[in-house]
């Protein structure tokens, strides 16, 4: 049982929302056998990877921010898409203006914040955001937002049903929008047969972890 079981290490993000609907259809009407998954920031996710306590590693990606792994070691194929979109409580009112919006912030250790940095380099100025809560988890990041705290980029399959309801809206056109893609990551070297077999019908063409 051990041997055919898969691990994976994932965001906190994506292991709400998106890894159930994937792993299921993934199975692909053979069912897995047994499924371990490690639900963390993006930093520790990198490291169980780094040091094979899980087989697979599944996060959010952007091809300008390539993640902390030697790319002579992992590969990635790309499973989904998302979409960071910036979002605040429908009953805030921090006005049409984006200076001095209210900004809820991801710390370091996530990769969302690592994206949203990267997107937003630069762009501060415009923006004129001042950073008054941070965390590296995405759906403390929409609690905040939903109790008018403030704006934060989150992703859309985790906040599909508050943009349905009304509850988050958008606080920036859609030109500040970040599109991701969904990335599962393994190491280069061989692994168990079942975790290879499932490598092998999980999404696209494998690609170096750094390629653009």
């Amino acid at each position: 049982m051990a041997a055919r079981s898969l691990q994976f290490a994932a965001t906190h993000s994506l292991s709400f929302t998106f890894f159930p609907k994937w792993l299921r259809s993934s199975e692909n009407g053979a069912p897995i056998e047994a499924v371990k998954l490690h639900s963390d920031s993006m930093a520790v996710c990198e490291q169980m990877l780094i040091h094979g306590q899980v087989q697979f590693m599944l996060c959010h990606r952007h091809p300008d921010v390539p993640p902390l792994l030697a790319p002579d070691q992992f590969i990635s194929k790309k499973v989904g898409e998302d979409v960071l979109v910036p979002l605040a409580s429908a009953s805030a009112n921090f006005g049409t203006s984006p200076s001095a919006l209210p900004y809820l912030a991801y710390t370091h250790e996530s990769g969302l914040g690592r994206i949203v940095a990267h997107r937003l380099r630069g762009k501060e100025d415009y923006l004129h955001l001042k950073p008054l809560f941070s965390s590296h988890l995405a759906a403390v990041l929409m609690s905040m937002a939903l109790e008018s705290k403030g704006v934060a980029w989150l992703p859309k399959s985790l906040t599909e049903q508050e943009i349905l309801e009304g509850r988050l809206v958008r606080a920036l056109d859609e030109s500040w929008d970040i599109p991701l893609e969904i990335h599962l990551t393994r190491p280069k070297g061989l692994l168990s047969q079942s975790a290879e077999a499932f490598w092998g019908k999980a999404g696209n063409d494998p690609q170096p972890v750094d390629s653009h």
